[in-house]
């Protein structure tokens, strides 16, 4: 992989939240007209997202998460919504429990 320039990573940062928002509202507007929201067909995690998991369960907290990623709060709480869903957990620590119990986190 090639070296970015602070600018470079900059732009790709802007880019991802861009695209997560759009992916947000998406699956708003699914919702909101009584189809179903878009997740994985399997279920399983991204990456991105155990990582998320993985720095609930070491006690990070949530502001401390969208900070170090770069989120907005509204970007971070759609991704744990979707989290939510794929794992079928009420809240964000059900969520950290069942990821911990199924070994998808460590």
């Amino acid at each position: 992989m090639t070296d970015k320039t602070p600018s470079e990573i900059a732009v790709i940062k802007e880019a991802i939240r861009h695209w997560e928002t759009m992916c947000g509202i998406m699956e708003r507007n699914a919702v909101a007209n009584g189809k179903a929201a878009r997740v994985n067909p399997n279920g399983k995690l991204s990456s991105r997202e155990k990582a998320l998991l993985s720095m609930l369960a070491d006690g990070r907290r949530l502001y401390e998460i969208r900070n170090q990623l770069g989120y907005n709060s509204g970007i971070l709480s759609n991704r744990m919504a979707l989290i939510k869903r794929k794992l079928n957990a009420e809240t964000n620590m059900h969520a950290v429990a069942i990821a911990l119990r199924e070994g998808l986190i460590k």
